[in-house]
C-alpha cells in the first residue's frame, strides 16, 4: 500500500500508530534552512538575518515552527507549507459552487434568516487573513498595544522582526516557557504561586478591566441575542454590531419574550460582519455609535 503525502504527514506525527518507516515520508519531519528562511515561494528569497535550526519542525497550524538565532538572540520562525493557497483557492472554488446551489435551493423555513453566498465570501475571506503571515504580525502587535493600553503587564506578546518577516515566513521572539503543573520550575522562578494560580485559574481577569467591553458581532441572530443578554445580565459592557439594531431583542428562549434590548452597557453598532469598515468601527474606542 502507498501512502501519499498528506497522509504521511498526519501519521509522522501520530508515533502511537504505523512504525515510522512506514508512513515517514523523506520530504518531511524536516524542512530545510534555505526553506525556512525564505519567502516559501515558488522563487525563495533568503532572509540572511535568521539563521535556522530546521532539523525539529513543531507544528504550527497552516506551517511549521523552527527556531534559530538573528543576532545572536533565539527566534522562533513560523513557515507556511509550500502551496498552501493554491489548496485553497482550489478548496473554495469548489464550496462557491455549493454556496450558489445551497442560496438557490434551500426551502427550509429559516433560509431568509442566511444568505449561503455571504457567508461563503466572509469565511473565504477570513481564511486568506490566517495565512498572511503579516497581517498575523500586526495582530499581535494590535494585540499587545490593547493589553498595555488597559495596564495589563502580565501577558507577554512576543516581539515581531518585521525586517525577517514576509507573507508567508513570521519570525518572532522566542519566548521560553513551562507547564504551570511543574511546580518545580514554579518554585524555582521564584513565583508566587497564589497569585498565578488566581490569575490563571480566573477567566474573568481581562474583561472586568473598566475600561473594556465585549463585541458580539450579528448580535441579532439567535446566538447573538443570547451572548448580549448573558454579558448584561453580568453587568459587563457589550458592543453590538447589527445589520438593524431595532432587531436586538431579547433572547426567547432565556427570557420568554423578545423585547427590544436597552442598556446603558449596551452600544449599537449598524454593519455587516463582512464589511471591514464596519468591523473596525466596533473597535473605535469612543466612536459614535447608533
Amino acid at each position: 500500500m502507498r501512502v501519499t503525502k498528506p497522509e504521511s504527514e498526519w501519521l509522522d506525527r501520530r508515533e502511537e500508530l504505523p512504525p515510522s518507516n512506514f508512513c515517514r515520508d523523506p520530504n518531511v519531519g524536516g524542512i530545510d534552512d534555505s526553506a525556512a528562511a525564505s519567502d516559501a515561494g515558488d522563487t525563495c528569497t533568503p532572509l540572511p538575518e535568521v539563521d535556522v535550526n530546521a532539523t525539529q519542525p513543531a507544528p504550527g497550524g497552516f506551517g511549521f515552527v523552527v527556531l534559530g538565532t538573528r543576532d545572536g538572540e533565539r527566534v522562533a520562525v513560523k513557515v507556511q507549507r509550500p502551496a498552501l493557497k493554491e489548496l485553497i483557492d482550489a478548496d473554495l472554488k469548489n464550496l462557491n459552487v455549493l454556496a450558489e446551489l445551497l442560496y438557490r435551493l434551500d426551502n427550509s423555513p429559516d433560509s431568509m434568516l442566511r444568505d449561503w453566498r455571504e457567508i461563503f465570501e466572509s469565511n473565504a475571506r477570513i481564511i486568506y487573513e490566517e495565512i498572511d503571515y503579516i497581517a498575523e504580525g500586526k495582530n499581535a502587535k494590535r494585540f499587545d498595544d490593547s493589553l498595555k493600553a488597559v495596564g495589563i503587564d502580565y501577558v507577554k506578546v512576543p516581539e515581531v522582526f518585521w525586517e525577517a518577516t514576509t507573507p508567508r515566513v513570521l519570525t518572532m521572539e522566542f519566548v521560553p516557557s513551562f507547564k504551570l503543573t511543574d511546580i518545580a520550575q514554579v518554585e524555582a522562578q521564584g513565583l508566587d504561586r497564589n497569585l498565578l494560580a488566581t490569575t490563571a485559574a480566573c477567566s474573568n481577569a481581562l474583561r472586568v478591566q473598566p475600561s473594556m467591553s465585549v463585541a458580539v458581532f450579528g448580535a441579532t441572530g439567535l446566538t447573538g441575542r443570547e451572548c448580549t443578554h448573558q454579558l448584561l445580565g453580568r453587568n459587563i459592557p457589550v458592543r453590538a454590531l447589527c445589520r438593524d439594531p431595532a432587531g436586538l431583542l431579547t433572547p426567547m428562549g432565556s427570557t420568554g419574550k423578545e423585547d427590544p434590548v436597552e442598556s446603558d452597557q449596551l452600544f449599537k453598532y449598524k454593519g455587516s460582519v463582512t464589511n471591514a469598515d464596519d468591523v473596525e468601527k466596533v473597535f473605535e474606542i469612543g466612536r459614535a455609535h447608533v
